[in-house]
Protein backbone atom coordinates (compact mmCIF):
# COMPACT_ATOMS: atom_id res chain seq x y z
CA UNK A 1 0.00 0.00 0.00
CA UNK A 2 2.68 2.43 0.71
CA UNK A 3 4.69 1.27 -2.66
CA UNK A 4 1.81 2.39 -4.69
CA UNK A 5 1.32 5.87 -2.71
CA UNK A 6 4.92 6.92 -3.38
CA UNK A 7 4.63 5.53 -7.16
CA UNK A 8 1.50 8.10 -7.18
CA UNK A 9 3.28 10.82 -5.33
CA UNK A 10 6.13 10.16 -7.69
CA UNK A 11 4.14 10.34 -11.00
CA UNK A 12 2.35 14.05 -9.91
CA UNK A 13 5.83 15.26 -9.16
CA UNK A 14 7.40 14.31 -12.74
CA UNK A 15 3.77 15.83 -14.16
CA UNK A 16 4.16 19.09 -12.42
CA UNK A 17 7.84 19.15 -12.95
CA UNK A 18 7.04 18.37 -17.12
CA UNK A 19 4.06 21.30 -16.80
CA UNK A 20 6.92 24.23 -14.89
CA UNK A 21 9.21 23.20 -17.46
CA UNK A 22 7.28 23.59 -19.94
CA UNK A 23 6.13 26.61 -18.89
CA UNK A 24 9.23 28.40 -18.04
CA UNK A 25 10.82 27.08 -21.56
CA UNK A 26 7.37 29.34 -22.48
CA UNK A 27 8.24 32.04 -20.89
CA UNK A 28 12.21 32.57 -21.81
CA UNK A 29 10.67 31.72 -25.64
CA UNK A 30 8.98 34.46 -25.27
CA UNK A 31 10.77 37.27 -23.90
CA UNK A 32 14.28 36.21 -25.88
CA UNK A 33 13.19 34.59 -29.11
CA UNK A 34 12.81 37.85 -31.20
CA UNK A 35 9.80 38.15 -33.08
CA UNK A 36 10.83 39.20 -37.23
CA UNK A 37 8.97 41.44 -39.21
CA UNK A 38 9.33 42.57 -42.93
CA UNK A 39 7.24 45.48 -44.65
CA UNK A 40 6.98 46.52 -48.02
CA UNK A 41 5.16 48.85 -49.65
CA UNK A 42 4.79 51.30 -52.90
CA UNK A 43 2.59 53.96 -53.49
CA UNK A 44 2.07 56.36 -56.89
CA UNK A 45 -0.56 56.67 -59.88
CA UNK A 46 -0.04 53.08 -61.47
CA UNK A 47 0.42 50.72 -57.93
CA UNK A 48 -0.72 51.21 -54.58
CA UNK A 49 0.15 48.58 -51.87
CA UNK A 50 1.33 47.78 -48.68
CA UNK A 51 2.07 44.34 -46.96
CA UNK A 52 4.34 43.31 -43.58
CA UNK A 53 4.58 39.95 -42.19
CA UNK A 54 5.43 38.90 -38.57
CA UNK A 55 6.81 35.88 -37.76
CA UNK A 56 8.03 34.11 -34.31
CA UNK A 57 10.23 30.80 -33.33
CA UNK A 58 11.52 30.16 -36.78
CA UNK A 59 7.76 31.04 -38.43
CA UNK A 60 5.81 28.39 -35.65
CA UNK A 61 3.48 31.36 -36.11
CA UNK A 62 3.55 33.65 -38.95
CA UNK A 63 1.08 36.44 -39.65
CA UNK A 64 0.61 38.44 -43.50
CA UNK A 65 -1.78 41.27 -44.20
CA UNK A 66 -1.58 43.78 -45.88
CA UNK A 67 -3.47 46.30 -48.49
CA UNK A 68 -3.79 46.53 -52.42
CA UNK A 69 -5.40 48.55 -55.12
CA UNK A 70 -6.56 45.38 -56.55
CA UNK A 71 -7.11 42.78 -54.12
CA UNK A 72 -7.98 45.41 -51.36
CA UNK A 73 -7.21 43.78 -47.30
CA UNK A 74 -5.96 40.76 -47.56
CA UNK A 75 -4.75 38.84 -44.54
CA UNK A 76 -3.11 34.62 -43.35
CA UNK A 77 -2.16 33.00 -40.35
CA UNK A 78 0.03 30.13 -40.37
CA UNK A 79 0.73 27.58 -37.38
CA UNK A 80 3.22 25.14 -37.99
CA UNK A 81 2.86 26.02 -41.74
CA UNK A 82 -0.90 25.48 -41.64
CA UNK A 83 -2.60 28.31 -43.33
CA UNK A 84 -5.94 29.62 -41.05
CA UNK A 85 -7.73 31.73 -43.10
CA UNK A 86 -8.94 33.97 -40.86
CA UNK A 87 -11.89 35.31 -43.42
CA UNK A 88 -14.94 33.21 -44.03
CA UNK A 89 -14.32 30.09 -45.76
CA UNK A 90 -17.32 29.56 -47.38
CA UNK A 91 -17.10 33.27 -49.10
CA UNK A 92 -13.74 31.50 -50.43
CA UNK A 93 -15.22 28.41 -51.42
CA UNK A 94 -17.81 30.23 -53.13
CA UNK A 95 -15.74 32.60 -55.22
CA UNK A 96 -13.38 29.34 -56.51
CA UNK A 97 -17.14 27.80 -57.69
CA UNK A 98 -17.40 30.89 -59.04
CA UNK A 99 -13.61 30.77 -60.99
CA UNK A 100 -14.54 26.68 -61.94
CA UNK A 101 -18.09 27.87 -63.56
CA UNK A 102 -16.48 30.63 -65.56
CA UNK A 103 -13.64 28.43 -66.83
CA UNK A 104 -16.40 25.55 -68.14
CA UNK A 105 -18.44 28.53 -69.15
CA UNK A 106 -15.36 29.75 -71.19
CA UNK A 107 -14.47 25.94 -72.64
CA UNK A 108 -18.51 25.29 -73.59
CA UNK A 109 -18.14 28.91 -75.43
CA UNK A 110 -15.19 27.83 -77.25
CA UNK A 111 -16.90 24.58 -78.06
CA UNK A 112 -20.25 26.20 -79.26
CA UNK A 113 -18.00 28.74 -81.79
CA UNK A 114 -16.16 25.75 -82.97
CA UNK A 115 -20.03 23.67 -83.50
CA UNK A 116 -21.10 27.07 -85.88
CA UNK A 117 -17.96 27.47 -87.57
CA UNK A 118 -18.22 24.05 -88.34
CA UNK A 119 -21.79 23.88 -89.94
CA UNK A 120 -20.86 27.04 -91.31
CA UNK A 121 -18.67 25.00 -93.08
CA UNK A 122 -21.18 22.49 -94.11
CA UNK A 123 -23.58 25.38 -95.49
CA UNK A 124 -21.08 26.51 -97.69
CA UNK A 125 -23.80 26.56 -100.72
CA UNK A 126 -26.09 29.12 -98.76
CA UNK A 127 -26.85 32.64 -99.84
CA UNK A 128 -23.61 34.57 -100.49
CA UNK A 129 -25.51 38.26 -99.93
CA UNK A 130 -26.42 37.19 -96.27
CA UNK A 131 -22.87 36.98 -95.60
CA UNK A 132 -21.92 40.24 -96.76
CA UNK A 133 -24.54 41.55 -94.88
CA UNK A 134 -23.42 40.04 -91.70
CA UNK A 135 -20.13 41.24 -92.21
CA UNK A 136 -20.90 44.83 -92.71
CA UNK A 137 -22.80 44.21 -89.31
CA UNK A 138 -19.98 42.59 -87.37
CA UNK A 139 -17.34 45.79 -88.90
CA UNK A 140 -20.25 48.32 -87.72
CA UNK A 141 -20.72 46.65 -84.41
CA UNK A 142 -16.60 46.25 -84.13
CA UNK A 143 -16.15 49.90 -84.71
CA UNK A 144 -19.17 50.84 -82.08
CA UNK A 145 -17.29 48.76 -79.74
CA UNK A 146 -13.97 50.28 -80.12
CA UNK A 147 -15.36 53.71 -79.75
CA UNK A 148 -16.90 52.85 -76.06
CA UNK A 149 -13.29 51.29 -75.08
CA UNK A 150 -12.06 54.29 -76.14
CA UNK A 151 -14.31 56.31 -74.33
CA UNK A 152 -14.18 54.41 -71.14
CA UNK A 153 -10.62 54.15 -71.03
CA UNK A 154 -11.09 58.39 -70.86
CA UNK A 155 -13.50 58.42 -68.38
CA UNK A 156 -11.22 56.04 -66.27
CA UNK A 157 -8.10 58.14 -66.58
CA UNK A 158 -10.29 61.27 -65.42
CA UNK A 159 -11.50 59.45 -62.40
CA UNK A 160 -7.90 58.44 -61.59
CA UNK A 161 -6.82 62.09 -61.78
CA UNK A 162 -9.72 62.97 -59.43
CA UNK A 163 -9.13 60.50 -57.49
CA UNK A 164 -5.40 60.95 -56.73
CA UNK A 165 -5.73 64.84 -56.21
CA UNK A 166 -8.64 63.93 -53.79
CA UNK A 167 -6.09 61.40 -52.04
CA UNK A 168 -3.56 64.32 -52.20
CA UNK A 169 -5.95 66.76 -50.28
CA UNK A 170 -6.48 64.61 -47.65
CA UNK A 171 -3.03 63.81 -47.00
CA UNK A 172 -2.23 67.52 -47.15
CA UNK A 173 -5.53 67.66 -44.64
CA UNK A 174 -4.38 64.98 -42.18
CA UNK A 175 -0.57 66.40 -42.18
CA UNK A 176 -1.60 69.86 -41.44
CA UNK A 177 -3.78 68.27 -38.47
CA UNK A 178 -0.32 66.20 -37.21
CA UNK A 179 1.73 69.16 -37.55
CA UNK A 180 -0.75 71.32 -35.59
CA UNK A 181 -0.95 68.36 -32.68
CA UNK A 182 2.56 68.41 -32.84
CA UNK A 183 2.67 72.06 -32.04
CA UNK A 184 0.18 71.99 -29.36
CA UNK A 185 2.19 68.85 -27.62
CA UNK A 186 5.59 70.86 -28.01
CA UNK A 187 4.24 74.00 -26.01
CA UNK A 188 2.90 71.82 -23.43
CA UNK A 189 6.06 69.53 -23.14
CA UNK A 190 7.67 72.95 -23.02
CA UNK A 191 6.03 74.67 -20.44
CA UNK A 192 6.34 71.65 -18.08
CA UNK A 193 10.34 70.99 -18.41
CA UNK A 194 10.46 73.96 -17.08
CA UNK A 195 9.49 73.18 -13.88
CA UNK A 196 12.59 71.73 -12.11
CA UNK A 197 10.55 68.58 -10.83
CA UNK A 198 9.94 67.24 -14.49
CA UNK A 199 13.61 67.84 -15.56
CA UNK A 200 15.24 64.62 -14.02
CA UNK A 201 11.83 62.88 -15.37
CA UNK A 202 11.64 64.06 -18.71
CA UNK A 203 15.55 63.45 -18.84
CA UNK A 204 15.21 59.46 -17.94
CA UNK A 205 12.02 59.16 -20.49
CA UNK A 206 14.48 60.19 -22.96
CA UNK A 207 16.77 57.64 -22.44
CA UNK A 208 14.34 55.34 -22.25
CA UNK A 209 12.54 56.58 -25.62
CA UNK A 210 16.10 56.14 -26.89
CA UNK A 211 16.24 52.49 -26.29
CA UNK A 212 13.01 51.67 -27.30
CA UNK A 213 14.10 52.75 -30.91
CA UNK A 214 17.42 50.89 -30.74
CA UNK A 215 15.49 48.03 -30.16
CA UNK A 216 12.22 48.17 -32.54
CA UNK A 217 13.27 49.87 -35.39
CA UNK A 218 14.63 48.17 -38.46
CA UNK A 219 18.16 46.78 -39.00
CA UNK A 220 17.98 47.05 -43.05
CA UNK A 221 15.49 48.59 -45.30
CA UNK A 222 15.04 51.45 -47.42
CA UNK A 223 12.87 54.33 -48.07
CA UNK A 224 11.75 57.15 -50.64
CA UNK A 225 9.91 59.49 -50.41
CA UNK A 226 8.81 62.18 -53.54
CA UNK A 227 5.92 64.28 -52.54
CA UNK A 228 4.56 68.03 -53.11
CA UNK A 229 1.64 69.71 -51.99
CA UNK A 230 -0.25 73.05 -53.62
CA UNK A 231 0.61 74.83 -50.16
CA UNK A 232 4.53 75.67 -50.16
CA UNK A 233 4.64 76.15 -46.18
CA UNK A 234 2.93 72.26 -45.82
CA UNK A 235 5.39 71.18 -47.57
CA UNK A 236 8.68 72.49 -46.30
CA UNK A 237 7.04 71.54 -42.72
CA UNK A 238 6.52 67.82 -43.87
CA UNK A 239 9.92 67.54 -45.01
CA UNK A 240 11.35 69.19 -41.69
CA UNK A 241 9.84 66.40 -39.86
CA UNK A 242 10.41 63.70 -42.19
CA UNK A 243 14.18 64.89 -41.68
CA UNK A 244 14.31 63.50 -38.43
CA UNK A 245 13.73 59.92 -40.07
CA UNK A 246 17.66 59.93 -40.65
CA UNK A 247 18.91 60.02 -37.12
CA UNK A 248 16.23 58.14 -36.08
CA UNK A 249 16.27 55.18 -38.44
CA UNK A 250 20.02 55.90 -39.92
CA UNK A 251 18.76 53.47 -43.00
CA UNK A 252 19.16 54.53 -46.60
CA UNK A 253 16.33 57.24 -46.90
CA UNK A 254 16.12 59.52 -49.57
CA UNK A 255 13.36 62.33 -49.47
CA UNK A 256 12.87 64.52 -52.09
CA UNK A 257 10.11 67.49 -51.39
CA UNK A 258 8.39 69.14 -54.86
CA UNK A 259 7.37 72.83 -53.90
CA UNK A 260 6.74 73.32 -58.00
CA UNK A 261 4.11 70.28 -58.34
CA UNK A 262 1.48 68.22 -56.82
CA UNK A 263 2.73 65.02 -56.24
CA UNK A 264 2.95 61.71 -53.78
CA UNK A 265 4.88 58.16 -54.27
CA UNK A 266 7.07 56.54 -52.57
CA UNK A 267 8.15 52.92 -51.69
CA UNK A 268 9.48 51.36 -48.05
CA UNK A 269 11.56 47.68 -47.40
CA UNK A 270 11.68 47.43 -43.68
CA UNK A 271 13.15 44.39 -42.16
CA UNK A 272 14.07 44.02 -38.27
CA UNK A 273 13.49 41.71 -35.35
CA UNK A 274 12.11 42.82 -31.84
CA UNK A 275 12.89 40.94 -28.65
CA UNK A 276 10.41 41.51 -25.78
CA UNK A 277 12.94 41.48 -22.98
CA UNK A 278 14.00 44.44 -23.74
CA UNK A 279 10.81 46.01 -23.77
CA UNK A 280 10.30 44.26 -20.43
CA UNK A 281 13.20 46.01 -18.72
CA UNK A 282 12.56 49.09 -19.77
CA UNK A 283 9.11 48.86 -18.12
CA UNK A 284 10.08 47.93 -15.55
CA UNK A 285 13.00 50.98 -15.18
CA UNK A 286 9.83 52.83 -15.98
CA UNK A 287 7.84 51.68 -12.92
CA UNK A 288 10.73 51.35 -10.41
CA UNK A 289 11.33 55.23 -11.10
CA UNK A 290 10.10 57.32 -8.23
CA UNK A 291 9.10 60.51 -10.72
CA UNK A 292 7.29 58.19 -13.24
CA UNK A 293 5.12 56.84 -10.58
CA UNK A 294 4.25 60.09 -8.60
CA UNK A 295 3.92 62.36 -12.06
CA UNK A 296 2.78 59.63 -14.86
CA UNK A 297 1.16 56.81 -12.41
CA UNK A 298 0.51 59.23 -9.28
CA UNK A 299 1.17 56.49 -6.86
Amino acid sequence: MLHILLLVIKILLITVSAILAFLLLTILAVLFVPVRYRINGEYDNSSQYVAGKVSWLLHFISFTGGYSKENKVFYTLRICGIRINLSKKKQSDKSDEKKEKNIFDSETSVQEKDAEGYNGKSDVAGDENHSVVDDEKTGYVKKDEAKEEADHKETFKEKEKVSFSQRLKKVKESLTELINNTKETKEKISKKLNNPDYKELAGFLWNQFKKLIGIIKPKKGSLYVHFGFDDVETTGKAAMYLAVLYGIMGLDIQIYPDFDNEVLEGKVKLIGSIRLWGIVVIAIRCFLNKDFRKYILKK
